[in-house]
């Protein structure tokens, strides 16, 4: 499954979270009931930028491989922005014959604008454009237009987070499925999980 672990959010000071249960002094907006709640925490949260990391899979019945690279976060007033840039390294069986190659991708969504580039090198290929939805929060950076259900309180990396199931309805070309782990002190995203109905994970 594809992770995007935020390692260095910024805006307003976070208090660390004691433990899987949020204390008893937090306020009742970072104690949600449902989902729904959950998610408006995280885009009403303070926070105004996030680095990333990612790594993940992709897989069918003919190829696998593996993805490595980083992501940016940014909000700058009411506009939502990702920049992501990464490599994935495909092993595909054609015929007889087993195939190694490595693709990389640079895309920039901002707003309801995207822009990316795909080629066999860090610099080749061409650019695109295209639209999409734009974001109106965090959580539509990664799930634009999705469902979310499932409110779970867990604990990822010693840190309490409110842990919610999401789920496209096919807006974009490929369907994605997948979670968003909210930190129960200051409502600021930390990790996404993500599967596409096209086998990448």
């Amino acid at each position: 499954m594809l992770a995007v672990l935020l390692v260095a959010a910024c805006g307003g000071t976070p208090t660390p979270a004691p433990g899987l249960t949020p204390s008893a002094s937090s306020s009742s907006a970072s104690r949600p009931t449902t989902a729904s709640a959950a998610i408006s925490l995280l885009d009403g949260s303070t926070m105004t930028d996030a680095k990333c990391v990612q790594t993940g899979t992709s897989s069918s019945a003919n190829s696998n491989g593996t993805v490595v690279g980083t992501c940016k976060m940014s909000k700058a007033a009411s506009t939502f922005s990702l920049l992501q840039q990464y490599q994935l390294t495909l092993t595909a069986q054609v015929g007889t014959t087993s195939r190694t190659v490595t693709s990389y991708t640079s895309s920039l969504q901002v707003g309801g604008d995207t822009y990316y580039r795909t080629g066999p090198n860090l610099t080749g290929g061409s650019y695109a454009n295209g639209t999409v939805v734009p974001a109106h929060g965090w959580s539509d950076l990664f799930f634009a237009g999705a469902t979310f259900s499932n409110l779970q309180q867990e604990s990822l990396n010693g840190t309490a987070v409110w842990g919610v199931d999401a789920s496209t309805p096919g807006l974009t070309a490929v369907t994605k499925r997948g979670k968003l782990y909210v930190r129960a002190s200051d409502g600021y995203l930390m990790q996404v999980d993500l599967t596409t109905a096209s086998g990448a994970t």
